[in-house]
């Protein structure tokens, strides 16, 4: 289905990020007080931008969290029931319309396991669902006294990290929600100056020229581990934004200095197709220092 760009892109304001945003704040600080685990239920945009800043965020204060909704695999949807044995649960279904089939069949087997181990009144605490207004999800809310947060529909899936989709696991895995906001807000403002000093001005603009002079792969090349899943959301961001028509750039990703040892051969001295970015740390909160060692001259 070709998606309608101009409906989708309401992600270019932050007005859907204030709603709901006391309500959130309250939850989230009930779910880090009393779960053990917290579980997002989604797939793609659903859980793209929430997974890729918790993951990459490793000194966080809040509940392990655990990721449902992406797969098929029965090994991994096993591994994960596992994990959740003897521990205090809560769950986010995240879902915009809620007729995809990995979200609402690995829902159904959570709730499955929560009416064995919680009475309905107490799963009605710990259930929260993310949908559009409308959706068979906001009926399985209201029927079930579940907290219903809105997935905006001014929003595409893959744009949605700054609404509730992407900003309550945020919230819930011990993120500062404002900070990231405020982040937001000062790219927003870099992102409105003259097209010279505008750096999605500039990068379209290079990546534009570049594909026009044959180079058909774009490389988002890290060197942090914890950013994997940065990249992914990436990848999906401008797989899915721009693989139409029989054209795009197609995006991929390295993990470096790791994938230096496995695609550096073909990175350095293989077809000459691709081009790379750098994702830069530039105040990176950790450093290791190799302290200088006595030589032995006998």
């Amino acid at each position: 289905e070709k998606e309608d760009t101009e409906n989708v892109l309401g992600w270019r304001t932050l007005e859907q990020s204030a709603v709901q945003l006391d309500v959130m704040r309250e939850k989230a600080r009930e779910i880090r007080e009393n779960a053990d685990v917290f579980v997002i239920v989604g797939v793609g945009g659903s859980n793209q931008a929430a997974r890729a800043m918790i993951e990459a965020l490793k000194d966080r204060k809040g509940p392990e969290v655990l990721y449902l909704g992406n797969t098929l695999s029965p090994y991994y949807i096993r591994h994960v029931l596992e994990q959740i044995e003897g521990k205090s649960i809560y769950i986010d279904v995240i879902a915009k319309n809620f007729e995809t089939l990995e979200p609402g069949s690995h829902f159904r087997i959570l709730r499955q396991w929560m009416r064995k181990h919680y009475t309905k009144e107490e799963m009605a605490k710990r259930v929260i669902v993310t949908g559009t207004y409308g959706s068979r999800l906001e009926e399985i809310a209201k029927e079930n006294g579940f907290l219903f947060l809105s997935f905006p529909e001014s929003v595409g899936g893959r744009y949605s990290a700054f609404t509730p989709v992407g900003l309550f696991p945020a919230l819930a895995a011990g993120l500062d929600a404002d900070g990231f906001l405020k982040g937001v807000q000062s790219a927003m403002n870099d992102c409105r100056k003259n097209p010279e000093n505008n750096p999605a001005v500039r990068y379209g603009a290079a990546r534009h020229l570049l594909y026009e002079k044959g180079y058909d792969i774009e490389m988002l090349v890290s060197f942090e581990p914890q950013y994997e899943y940065f990249t992914k959301w990436w990848v999906q961001l401008f797989g899915e934004s721009e693989g139409k028509e029989k054209k795009g750039i197609f995006p991929a990703s390295v993990d470096l200095t790791t994938d230096l040892h496995s695609m550096g051969q073909f990175i350095q001295d293989g077809s000459r197709i691709m081009f790379e970015t750098v994702l830069n740390v530039e105040d990176s909160p950790a450093e290791v220092l190799l302290k200088e060692e006595a030589v032995d001259t006998d």
